[in-house]
């Protein structure tokens, strides 16, 4: 797989390994180094708590459009009879589940795929080389992220024997998000829904790994697939071919049943228009023996074509499900489970890195300076082509904060410590790792408030 060209602020460490890689700097001493650790462990405890709230949010607003929940089965008819009240609550609790879920995919340095990459991958081909229509008018809202997107050559096999070269991102991760509308909606259109592929009215959430661009058509479960023009002329030239000699042979059975017909509804008088006597024709049973072998020979044909085309279209619909299950990570609410841990490990990451950056570098930087300088330390970490994202990081950083009644300040008042804050030059500042874990203790003491 090349070296993608465009960089992403995916971190590709996990993050114990991450926190290795700054232990082995040498910029810690003894003392530091079991510090720096604990800072560590608790920040993640502090992330996985951050996210599980969030978690709970996306659980609670996803429950009504879950296809595979078990507590109500009856919901969808329930939905229909609603009142306007109980509807309006339902569109916010939709609108409040996609925000959420774009928040997280975002947190978990997942990139939103445009509308325009869309429609590109579906006029266009890689590992599935078949036509595909998407009605996007089915869907109240859709969800696409991907995250790292190497540029690769495929060499594909095409028709047994020519190769071809397909020149396509292939994605590392996707996930793809749909909501359905209503079953109104295609009665009205004079769709049985009973023949669908999907529930009206429900949510479907897919997560896949290394999908090439040119075949996410094929992710969505309202896709229709078709044989391209090469396949089709594959296709017919043949059956073309040997209906042309299955005619040829049995000519002269047609004949004698066009020459019956004749007789029957215009009168003798007219068999000279296609070569025959009446004599040929009166005796019956040379025409029911040719109109038995011209319908064993053309239902023979027939069923051969048949069965042709049907194994045809199975070897595409295998091509299709190996492609779908094999790559296939997590469906609906996994999903999310899913990328909850992936943004709860991103963001830990990346203030590890800032923390730690700040910490062991005692001249001021800015926050530019800092990005560079993280982005140059990845790169020497065998990661060159993280865009990191410190705008983001700072955010969160700064978001940290609590009144530690043991860290005090003028006239013995307790101070708030910050995790991280900019000074008036525009330089940033992280707290000694001391006051570090104080900070995030004080954060855990203080999450609940009951008492």
């Amino acid at each position: 797989m090349a070296a993608s060209s465009e960089r992403e602020s995916f971190i590709p460490y996990t993050r114990e390994e991450l926190i290795d890689l700054c232990i082995d700097d040498g910029r810690l001493t003894a003392d530091e180094v079991i510090q720096f650790r604990a800072f560590c462990e608790l920040l993640a405890a502090h992330a996985n708590f951050r996210f599980h709230a969030l978690l709970e949010t996306l659980k609670s607003n996803y429950a009504p459009f879950d296809p595979d929940a078990v507590t109500h089965p009856d919901r969808l008819e329930a939905r229909r009879d609603q009142g306007k009240g109980e509807a309006i609550a339902s569109d916010i609790k939709e609108d409040r589940f996609v925000d959420t879920l774009r928040y997280t995919l975002e947190c978990a340095n997942y990139r939103e795929l445009d509308d325009m990459a869309i429609h590109e991958a579906i006029e266009n081909a890689a590992l599935i080389d078949l036509r595909a229509e998407i009605d996007f008018d089915d869907f109240d809202h859709m969800v696409f992220y991907y995250r790292g997107a190497a540029p690769t050559a495929l060499e594909l096999t095409r028709y047994y024997f020519w190769k071809k070269k397909v020149e396509t991102a292939v994605f590392d991760q996707v996930v793809l998000g749909i909501k359905f509308k209503d079953a109104g909606y295609f009665h009205g259109r004079k769709v049985k829904v009973e023949k669908l592929n999907f529930t009206p009215g429900l949510m479907y959430l897919y997560m896949y790994r290394n999908i090439p661009k040119y075949d996410l058509e094929l992710l969505f479960p309202n896709v229709k697939l078709h044989m391209n023009l090469v396949d089709r002329l594959l296709f017919i030239l043949p059956a073309l071919g040997a209906g042309i000699s299955v005619i040829y042979k049995i000519s002269s059975s047609i004949l004698l049943i066009v020459g019956l017909l004749i007789l029957l509804l215009m009168g003798p008088a007219y068999l000279h228009w296609i070569g025959l006597h009446e004599e040929q024709i009166q005796n019956y049973t040379p025409v029911l023996f040719a109109f038995f072998s011209l319908s064993v020979a053309l239902g023979g044909f027939a069923v051969k074509q048949y069965f042709g085309y049907q194994n045809r279209r199975m070897k595409y619909m295998k091509d299709v499900m190996d492609t779908l299950f094999f790559k296939n990570r997590a469906a609906n609410a996994s999903v999310f489970h899913t990328v909850i841990d992936a943004a709860e490990e991103e963001e830990t990451k990346e203030i590890i890195l800032v923390y730690y950056h700040l910490l062991t570098h005692h001249a001021p930087l800015t926050p530019n300076a800092l990005d560079a300088r993280i982005e140059a330390w990845l790169a020497e970490k065998d990661a060159p082509a993280v865009n990191f994202d410190i705008e983001h990081t700072m955010q969160q950083m700064q978001a940290l904060r609590a009144t530690c009644p043991h860290h005090a300040g003028v006239a013995g008042m307790a101070d708030e410590l910050v995790l991280a804050r900019v000074d008036e030059q525009g330089c940033c500042h992280v707290l000694p790792l001391v006051d570090a874990k104080r900070l995030l203790d004080n954060v855990w003491d203080n999450a609940f408030q009951y008492a």
